[in-house]
């Protein structure tokens, strides 16, 4: 709820449906394998955003937690209807300033691996979750050349070097990349961010590891 809070969600309704699940489980390979055949629209299609090769071979290499989302695409200003699974806009409104559709998530799953957990607290990985839930962060991160700290960096660095939760500048990206709203360009998104890590940092927070470098004059 706190990193929901961050993003500025409003609290839940009675009669909203689930669109967030987190699994632990002690055999993952074999929870996906049950999901495929039985639960397929837990993992959805074409609307899917890893393909499903690909997390077969994160769980094969023993990787402590998998992550997706689906998603479906918006179109701004103009209907929209789906033949042979392709999105189709009736009216597009592109411009260079704001683009015509955008991809809303309508599902995003975590499952860990109970047994590669490393004695990682609670706080830890329900944190860890929520930056997966509530953003799209990158898989593909090589913690060893940031310097930046994030609860992303839980299992490359292990429980007892990563931090305790959510720390300054995964608090700014939340906060940035839900101020700007769901049509905003990449640029925009990174300056919202930045500037939400500036103001975190004001108090010279212990996890405030990087300066915004200044614009040469």
């Amino acid at each position: 709820m706190a990193a929901a809070d961050l993003a500025g969600l409003d609290p839940p309704k009675p009669d909203c449906q689930v669109n967030a699940l987190v699994v632990i489980v002690d055999e993952p390979e074999r929870l996906f394998d049950k999901l495929v055949q039985r639960h397929r629209p837990i993992l959805g299609g074409l609307d899917r955003d890893i393909h499903i090769r690909r997390l077969r071979d994160d769980l094969a290499a023993g990787k402590p937690a998998i992550a997706w989302n689906r998603t479906k695409v918006v179109a701004l200003g103009g209907l929209d209807y789906v033949e042979n699974g392709v999105p189709v806009l009736q009216k597009a409104r592109a411009t260079r300033l704001q683009g015509s559709v955008y991809h809303s998530k309508i599902l995003s799953v975590v499952v860990f691996d109970s047994t590669k957990l490393a004695g990682a607290a609670p706080a830890q990985l329900g944190d860890y979750a929520a930056m997966h839930l509530l953003a799209n962060p990158s898989r593909t991160t090589d913690f060893e050349t940031v310097s930046t700290r994030s609860i992303l960096s839980l299992f490359a660095d292990g429980p007892d070097l990563a931090p305790e939760g959510l720390t300054a500048f995964d608090r700014a990206y939340l906060e940035g990349a839900y101020e700007v709203g769901r049509n905003s360009w990449r640029g925009k998104v990174t300056r919202a961010v930045l500037a939400a890590y500036e103001e975190e940092c004001a108090d010279e927070k212990p996890d405030c590891q990087f300066l915004v470098p200044a614009q040469a004059e």
